[in-house]
């Protein structure tokens, strides 16, 4: 048997080849922005991207006394995922911290001072950002190029079943880069994130294991969501549990003002 967890690789700008711009894929890539966070402190950080990687690390540069602005071109943050509603109230929360949101434009370009370090960044619709450090945050390729012609291909990623085996007999395939069908959407669907990358890696062992001893092994049934460490581990199994009944809400109002505990009812 051969398992497969395949990375993604950073979407990168051209001729962004100043000092002090980060893209986030490698503990060596922290490693380097935190030494840049001890050389510019209380300095003016810019990051591209309104996702995942944006908002925490713009949580996390804030906390460490940085002016941060945060620049995506999507009408709200995490436009996979937030609805508009959720978003602003991140958004306002953010901003409530300090954080500047600059949204409906893209950075175009980088200017730099005489030491090679990135100095500001230009925006499309004309605005100048001033800028000692930038973190490229604006999503991921998966690394499919070692398996082209090899093995079918869906969606931008490598095509699995239910167990993430892939077209290839005994060979398997988890994480960013699997495509594999979604039980609850009833399509399939390629899923970047950590919680999944997890599950998915444990399914195939299941799998296999399970192949090895002539054991029925239960189908992948997986709830895409967004986790954040404000909501403790009870509220998130009520939560699963509403977004997979998806039951009728008779009275928004009493929604609204329950919140997470008309979860907890069902």
């Amino acid at each position: 048997m051969r398992v497969e967890s395949v990375r993604s690789r950073a979407v990168r700008f051209n001729r962004a080849d100043a000092k002090n711009i980060f893209y986030l894929r490698e503990i060596d890539d922290a490693d380097k922005l935190v030494e840049a966070i001890k050389a510019k402190k209380n300095g003016k950080v810019v990051i591209v991207g309104g996702g995942y990687f944006g908002l925490e690390l713009g949580a996390e540069l804030k906390i460490n006394n940085l002016d941060v602005s945060m620049v995506y071109p999507e009408p709200w943050c995490m436009p996979r995922l937030f609805t508009s509603g959720i978003a602003t109230f991140y958004e306002g929360y953010y901003a409530n911290k300090g954080i500047k949101i600059i949204k409906g434009t893209v950075a175009v370009g980088f200017t730099s001072n005489s030491n090679g370090e990135v100095k500001e960044v230009q925006l499309k619709d004309g605005r100048v950002l001033e800028a000692d450090i930038v973190v490229v945050s604006v999503g991921g390729r998966p690394l499919t190029t070692l398996f082209k012609g090899q093995v079918e291909e869906e969606k931008g990623g490598i095509k699995t079943d239910s167990f993430f085996k892939t077209s290839v007999p005994n060979v398997y395939v988890v994480g960013d880069v699997a495509t594999f069908p979604l039980k609850l959407y009833n399509e399939l669907r390629r899923v970047e994130h950590v919680d999944h990358a997890r599950k998915s890696a444990e399914q195939a062992v299941k799998a296999i294991k399970g192949t090895e001893k002539g054991q029925i092994i239960d189908e992948y049934d997986y709830l895409p969501y967004f986790y954040s460490r404000s909501f403790c581990a009870e509220e998130n199994q009520a939560i699963a549990k509403i977004a997979k009944l998806q039951p009728k809400v008779e009275n928004l109002d009493v929604l609204t003002k329950e919140g997470l505990s008309f979860a907890s009812k069902i």
